[in-house]
């Protein structure tokens, strides 16, 4: 598949990266006249429904690009859903969304996917073993610096599931008033 692996350049991300990004795609749109109207909300949920539409068709590009493990289409899938999700970002944010707020909110319910104790964790997998089928999900186990983190993978896709006490975030503080 990657047959030069080991000549692929890696770059750093950074906060800079990702503050040039933002600067570059604000400044591409300003170019093309992609103008976020500031006072008419019922204008701005359109842009923001077109833009959410870019987005996907960016983001198929990756999961085609996968599927046909064709390297040039992911990345190229990647770098385009990067761009149109990012002014969609700036697109929310002059609607008054706090996405910062809103993404740590988000980062730290994440965590609570993670615990400490072994036997709580096995106790999760097993009842949603039980109600979901024997091969369902498994404990994944990550050992840090200093001690041992668990969660509950799905076995068809890996994805990280909750606990059956998981809470929930609550955005609403993040939304704007009168939305």
């Amino acid at each position: 598949l990657l047959k030069n692996w080991r000549k692929i350049r890696v770059s750093k991300l950074d906060l800079s990266f990702y503050e040039e990004l933002h600067k570059r795609v604000a400044q591409w749109n300003c170019r093309v006249g992609n103008e976020i109207p500031s006072e008419l909300p019922s204008q701005c949920f359109a842009l923001l429904e077109n833009q959410a539409k870019r987005v996907v068709e960016e983001a198929n590009e990756i999961l085609d690009g996968a599927t046909k493990r064709d390297v040039n289409e992911i990345l190229d899938g990647i770098v385009d859903t990067l761009f149109t999700l990012v002014y969609a970002v700036e697109i929310a944010r002059k609607m008054g969304y706090d996405v910062a707020g809103a993404c740590k909110a988000v980062c730290d319910e994440n965590d609570t996917k993670l615990s400490d104790n072994y036997n709580l964790v096995k106790e999760e997998v097993d009842k949603l073993n039980e109600q979901f089928g024997e091969n369902y999900c498994r404990m994944s186990k990550t050992v840090g610096a200093k001690q041992a983190f668990y969660c509950i993978k799905r076995n068809s896709d890996g994805k990280v599931l909750k606990f059956s006490t998981h809470k929930k975030v609550d955005l609403n503080d993040f939304i704007p008033n009168g939305y």
